[in-house]
């Protein structure tokens, strides 16, 4: 009676001990020791890489993932313009309720991009208060063509076949 007793104790207790959860917590920071609000954080099974908690980390950088239970896992951490915080956990660590990694570094990562040209094209009309420029190279014209071509282009210019101009309906004058 005792034996069976005994056994159903030992059962009962090793029941427990493997339904036990656990914590894992720790920190992020990058190489300048400050914290990394809002990074990302993922708990993955060793074996498959499949996901089995997430969270994000806190103003001061530290993160908690709770109701984890004893495993081989892979850590992540993630943040834009950084490289992949990576940390490696065994069954071996889970020895106290709460598994404790400590600061993880993160690295900025930077690319170079390749070259950029900004092109531009200057405004073909300007008005300054009672004056309105002309960028003569906006308007297209055929090759040798001469002045009286252009202004027949440009809004708002007139020229009669005696060669007078008019500008918004007024004569220029010079």
């Amino acid at each position: 009676m005792i034996k069976r007793l005994l056994l159903l104790l030992a059962i009962l207790i090793t029941f427990g001990a493997s339904a036990q959860k656990f914590i894992i917590r720790g920190q992020a920071f990058d190489t300048l020791k400050n914290a990394m609000p809002s990074a990302t954080v993922m708990l993955l099974q060793a074996k498959d890489s499949a996901l089995v908690s997430f969270g994000s980390t806190d103003r001061q950088g530290a993160f908690e993932l709770k109701n984890v239970n004893r495993g081989d896992y892979h850590l992540k951490i993630t943040f834009v313009g950084y490289a992949t915080a990576f940390r490696h956990i065994t069954p071996a660590e889970f020895d106290q309720p709460i598994v404790d990694v400590g600061r993880m570094i993160m690295s900025p990562v930077s690319r170079e991009l390749d070259e950029l040209v900004v092109k531009g094209a200057k405004a073909p009309v300007t008005v300054k208060r009672d004056t309105i420029e002309f960028n003569a190279t906006s308007f297209k014209v055929k090759t040798n063509a001469n002045v009286e071509d252009l202004l027949k282009k440009m809004p708002g210019m007139e020229v009669d076949t005696d060669g007078s101009i008019r500008a918004q309906g007024e004569q220029v004058q010079r």
